[in-house]
């Protein structure tokens, strides 16, 4: 889940609280369907603004992701 305003406290919730704040930001991630291609360009544009990502944490917030996704369907 995203992190609430001013709770972000690891480099990986700051940036998702950028993208669910930024449009564009959104949008160029979101047009990306191939995962590896995803998490290569969430470091770039991490590194762009100051935020060092790991390609595992990346893969793992995916995965969390995911796995909440299928969760509200099955409960």
């Amino acid at each position: 889940s995203t992190p609430e305003p001013g709770l972000a406290v690891t480099p990986l919730q700051c940036f998702q609280r950028l993208v669910a704040e930024d449009v564009a930001l959104f949008q160029a991630l979101r047009a990306l369907h191939d995962p590896d291609l995803f998490i290569a360009r969430t470091l770039e544009l991490g590194a762009e603004r100051g935020l060092l990502l790991s390609r595992e944490e990346v893969r793992a917030a995916m995965r969390e992701g995911r796995r909440q996704w299928n969760e509200q369907w099955s409960a």
